[in-house]
């Protein structure tokens, strides 16, 4: 694959010929218009106002996307489908829309007749087995469902800040969509937040030391965005990854005959996938001071992290730690009731002693 790197100092372009690039190159070569700011630009186009792939005026940049990405970071993308699934076009679509048709591998699975919930955690861990095999440092992962949604991002920035992150140790697993639910925490790189505690595994980003974690895992029963709670988590911010709203017959492959499930499913698609995670990401952000102010005075007092409560609330194994964690949180805050009971006493007694007197 042909990658062709933008030069240093980009060279004065003639009016006629930089907008005839703006029109041409988009659709021919891997160059793209974006807003990106993070991308180094390669000349701008004259004010034309046709919308012809300058917007106008705007910067044309180039578009590192995920093949050179990949290559560059010994990263491997694998996109899961189900045999015979009607998703396929749609994913293709998407694929192609995003110029990685040619980088993300499909990986093509059997439905779980049995036990859908299981059938989803192996086929996750099928393709982080494939990468494991390929020698990749990290892997990149995805569902048949996904909708991209750029958010001021590029797909070769947004793969890029999520693997440097992986690979550099900052996280486990860094999710490029999903639902937050606890609030987030500082930035530990540009544009991505680190704890986080994120529900439904559309996109992500998991190093291969995690991976070797995670394939090591036997089926519990528990859902696998539940079973990631295990792992360090991170969250790309603001997130480009959605689910696609879906009305057809696989409004859900995990548990279709679990008819709660379904309901859900389809409640969340009458309120719009997009919208409750873009909800949740806002109300996650907002309440992320409050986390910055509450946070070092709970741990000293021994109180469980808002991802030790998650993983509490969805993972069986972990509530005997947060039982533990919040038996020492209250025998602290008793603590220190007592003592300052006793402190106020010993204040007020001389007063106390002075007005007898």
């Amino acid at each position: 694959m042909r990658v062709l790197l933008p030069p240093p100092e980009p060279a004065p372009t003639p009016r006629i010929l930089a907008r005839a690039a703006c029109v041409v190159l988009p659709a021919t070569w891997p160059w793209t218009a974006t807003e990106n700011r993070t991308c180094r630009p390669l000349f701008r186009c004259p004010p034309a106002g046709d919308g012809g792939g300058g917007d106008g005026g705007g910067v044309v940049y180039m578009w590192l996307f995920a093949a050179a990405a990949a290559l560059r970071h010994g990263v491997s993308a694998h996109a899961i489908v189900l045999e015979g699934s009607t998703r396929i076009p749609r994913l293709r679509e998407e694929l192609s829309r995003l110029r990685l048709d040619d980088t993300v591998r499909l990986l093509e699975r059997q439905r779980d007749p049995q036990d859908g919930v299981r059938g989803c955690m192996q086929s996750h861990q099928a393709a982080l087995r494939a990468g494991l095999r390929a020698g990749s440092r990290a892997m990149v992962v995805m569902e048949d469902d996904l909708e991209w949604r750029s958010r001021g991002w590029s797909v070769s920035t947004a793969l890029d800040a999520a693997i440097n992150v992986t690979t550099g140790g900052g996280a486990d697993i860094v999710f490029l969509g999903g639902l937050p639910i606890v609030p987030f925490g500082p930035e530990v790189s540009a544009g991505v937040r680190s704890p986080a505690a994120m529900m439904w595994t559309t996109c992500y980003v998991v190093s291969a030391n995690a991976a070797r974690e995670i394939v090591s895992w036997s089926y519990r029963g528990v859902h696998y965005d539940r079973e990631l709670l295990r792992l360090r988590q991170a969250s790309l911010h603001p997130s480009v990854a959605f689910q696609r709203t879906l009305w057809s017959s696989e409004l859900t492959t995990v548990q279709p005959d679990n008819a709660l499930y379904v309901l859900a499913a389809l409640a969340l698609s009458l309120i719009g996938r997009q919208r409750v995670q873009r909800l949740l990401e806002a109300a996650c952000t907002l309440a992320s001071p409050l986390r910055r102010v509450l946070g070092p005075p709970l741990a000293l007092l021994g109180a469980p992290s808002p991802e030790l409560l998650a993983g509490a609330i969805f993972l069986p194994s972990r509530r005997t730690v947060l039982v533990l964690q919040a038996s020492s949180t209250a025998l602290g805050l008793l603590a220190a009731c007592w003592a300052l009971r006793r402190r106020r006493r010993r204040v007020r007694f001389p007063k106390a002693k002075m007005r007898a007197c």
